[in-house]
């Protein structure tokens, strides 16, 4: 061999190819997830009051909905494309549910 052909092999040895392969981080929307129905499940539980109905069942899922967003977006560790495709998805989904039902929808 010569001394160029030498040289080419030893760069190809020694080059690296620099691949990120993340796993999603999915503790953290468990978490959220079982917080919201803890909040849900106690709301129900001994007397009914109007702050408990607010608090179970409009503020902890409005509460853990936000949280599921800040945490799609920001620390699930995916690739961008994906995280923006999910954002994209919900949101269209969400506006088409709101237009199919209209009026209908309580």
């Amino acid at each position: 061999m010569t001394d160029a052909t030498m040289q080419v092999d030893a760069i190809s040895q020694n080059s690296v190819k620099v691949t990120h392969d993340y796993q999603l981080r999915l503790w953290p929307a468990v978490v959220i997830a079982i917080l919201m129905w803890c909040a849900r499940g106690w709301s129900s539980m001994g007397e009914p009051s109007p702050s408990k109905f607010m608090l179970g069942l409009i503020v902890a899922p409005a509460v853990a909905a936000i949280l599921m967003i800040l945490w799609w977006l920001a620390i699930s560790r995916i690739r961008w494309t994906d995280r923006l495709l999910g954002f994209g998805t919900f949101f269209i989904t969400a506006v088409t549910t709101t237009m199919v039902a209209g009026k209908t929808f309580p």
